[in-house]
């Protein structure tokens, strides 16, 4: 699963595939696209990247600290969506819709 702070349209191609994550934050990359890319299973993003079930579903952690998740950004919307890869092939085989998670405050 990978992320972005710019929204989802247009989107961007991926292996033959539409992802509805804009890439560009402006004319630099999207820090969050940045960082859910070169963090998959890290601290924040548990189980970013793995295998579907049997059932072919899997399940995203988000670890939010309070340090790292300042005021400043409540009510900014992060977008998220998935590609599925066959490890065999290493062929993409679909993309998700994207999936809004905005930041709110207690």
């Amino acid at each position: 699963m990978v992320g972005t702070l710019s929204g989802t349209r247009p989107g961007m191609k991926v292996g033959g595939f539409h992802l509805p994550l804009n890439p560009f934050m402006g004319s630099a990359m999207d820090p969050w696209l940045s960082y859910t890319l070169g963090n998959l299973n890290g601290p924040l993003l548990g189980s970013s990247f793995g295998q579907l079930d049997s059932n072919g579903r899997a399940s995203v952690l988000f670890k939010i600290l309070p340090a790292l998740a300042p005021q400043k950004f409540a009510g900014f919307t992060f977008n998220h969506a998935y590609m599925v890869l066959d490890l065999k092939t290493l062929v993409f085989k679909m993309a998700s819709n994207a999936r809004p998670v905005t930041l709110i405050t207690p």
